[in-house]
């Protein structure tokens, strides 16, 4: 029985692109898009929303197991933002609080006239919104505010917290519940749903083209050897054997 060498090497050959095939064909149905995204709380009752990039230096941050409504898993980052409170400390809001002194809303149309007094002084930074604080501070500490809370005025809402450092028994209690019950909006779903779609596309158009130039490579190489081969052996392209020994 004569061996024919040429048809064995085309077969393993054959064997090879499939397996190739086959093990990135895998690899696509085992294959889960990495995205992590980044969502920012501005205070305790504001609607988170997300971001583009990381959380801001000065922000606390959590996080929170998300599952969307195509049933895609991911987890997020959440960033607390910081602001300065009235004793210019950089703190977590974690409550939000209604002062009862009743000059609070000729308190409020104060800072709001003082700030502009003050943006030119502090515009290498956001003192601003601690800084013009100050004259209100004499109004407010008579009110039911715990004087031991630091108070934070977040005036682009008018609205009054109070905060503490990321550390602080507190802040970590705000914390761990609001990421045990996050909830994202159905545009943050949507828009999560459409970001690992991409990717997943992404991969799969690299993918095909990775198992493309690899079978490429395969049968080119092993064309090469049989020319080399038959060339060798004096046998033509194209055939297996001499013209003598068929």
């Amino acid at each position: 029985m004569q061996i024919n060498i040429f048809e064995g090497a085309r077969r393993i050959t054959k064997l090879i692109a499939l397996i190739w095939v086959i093990g990135w064909g895998y690899y696509l149905i085992d294959y889960e898009p990495h995205y992590q995204p980044y969502f920012q709380i501005d205070f305790p009752t504001s609607v988170p929303k997300i971001i583009d990039g990381a959380c801001e230096r000065d922000s606390a941050s959590g996080g929170s197991n998300i599952v969307t409504s195509k049933g895609k898993h991911v987890f997020a980052i959440i960033c607390f933002n910081s602001y300065y409170s009235i004793d210019e400390k950089k703190l977590v809001p974690y409550k939000k609080v209604i002062p009862t002194a009743s000059s609070l809303e000729n308190t409020i149309t104060k800072l709001e006239n003082i700030k502009s007094t003050l943006l030119k002084a502090h515009e290498a930074g956001n003192l601003d919104d601690a800084r013009h604080l100050s004259n209100a501070y004499l109004e407010l500490r008579n009110s039911e505010i715990i004087e031991k809370e630091s108070l934070i005025y977040i005036a682009s809402n008018k609205l009054f917290f109070v905060g503490n450092i990321e550390a602080s028994p507190e802040v970590t209690k705000y914390k761990e519940e609001l990421s045990s019950n996050f909830k994202i909006s159905l545009v943050d779903d949507v828009f999560i749903d459409e970001k690992l779609s991409n990717l997943y596309l992404k991969e799969l158009k690299q993918t095909i083209v990775t198992v493309l130039m690899g079978l490429a490579t395969i049968f080119i190489l092993t064309w090469c050897i049989g020319w080399i081969v038959r060339g060798f052996a004096g046998i033509p392209s194209g055939h297996d054997k001499k013209p003598d020994d068929i």
